[in-house]
């Protein structure tokens, strides 16, 4: 978002499926390694593009 990149944009640049894109936005696991080719794309580390929050049953433990 903050490189003003359209999503077609960052697929070509990372070399990554637009299915890719659509699993990271229903928060769907995808790999490591396509996080890694997003972050070499966008110049950034994976601080800057995940977010871990803890699931419901280790809340309730």
């Amino acid at each position: 978002m903050d490189k003003n990149m359209k999503k077609k944009e960052l697929c070509e640049k990372a070399g990554i499926s637009s299915s890719t894109i659509v699993k990271m936005g229903r928060q769907e696991p995808v790999s490591v390694e396509l996080i890694g080719k997003i972050c070499l794309a966008l110049g950034c580390t994976a601080n800057d593009v995940l977010e871990f929050l803890p699931d419901e049953d280790s809340v309730k433990a």
